[in-house]
């Protein structure tokens, strides 16, 4: 479930930003808005690439099978 917090988060930085920059940052340079437009889309889409790579990657769960294995009870 976190893995889709994560992609969410990350295209709302991806989209979310561009948008507010070029809707509202007219008093900024050119090169500023693309740098803050190019590097907002960059990181968005970086998160959503680890969300997704971990979301698939790392288990639901994981058992925990030291206490079976481990508890002492036959020895």
């Amino acid at each position: 479930m976190a893995n889709i917090a994560g992609v969410l988060g990350g295209a709302l930085i991806a989209i979310g930003v561009p948008w507010v920059i070029l809707s509202y940052g007219q008093s900024l340079g050119q090169g500023t808005q693309t740098v803050i437009v190019g590097g907002s889309v960059i990181a968005g889409a970086f998160i959503i690439l680890v969300s997704a790579f971990f979301g698939l990657v790392m288990p639901g769960r994981v058992h925990d099978h030291w206490s079976e294995r481990h508890d002492g009870g036959g020895e």
